[in-house]
């Protein structure tokens, strides 16, 4: 999931119950939900209670989990502002299809056998 379509999914969830802070086990029956949970209850339609679980629902890496986490939990930012910060972050690089990667192979890395080190753990 992008960062653009994950602030929406945090914004529609945000809007389905209160916020809650600190770890969602705590809290489990309170009616809230932190900034991770109301992206998962949007996506998922369910309230889902662990970081981690959150993170799989939502297709985002443990790293951008543990920083929502914080801003949610330590910071005590809304989910709408963690939703405008994850607007202004780049949408990760997709990887190159075959055809992009062996023209860049080509071009780039056949004449330069000591760069063919940096990617493969041998020459090609």
């Amino acid at each position: 999931m992008s960062p653009r379509e994950l602030a929406a999914a945090i914004r529609k969830g945000a809007a389905m119950r209160p916020q809650g802070f600190g770890p969602g086990s705590g809290r489990r029956g309170d009616g809230t939900s932190c900034a991770l949970q109301a992206g998962a209850e949007a996506v998922t339609g369910r309230l889902l209670v662990y970081t981690l679980e959150c993170a799989e629902a939502l297709g985002i890496d443990h790293r951008l989990a543990c920083e929502i986490f914080s801003k949610n939990d330590s910071d005590e930012m809304t989910r709408e502002a963690i939703a405008d910060w994850l607007d202004t972050l780049e949408p990760e690089t997709k990887p190159a299809d075959k055809q992009t990667y062996e023209k860049f192979m080509a071009t780039v890395l056949a004449p330069r056998p000591e760069l063919q080190m940096l990617i493969h753990e041998g020459p090609l």
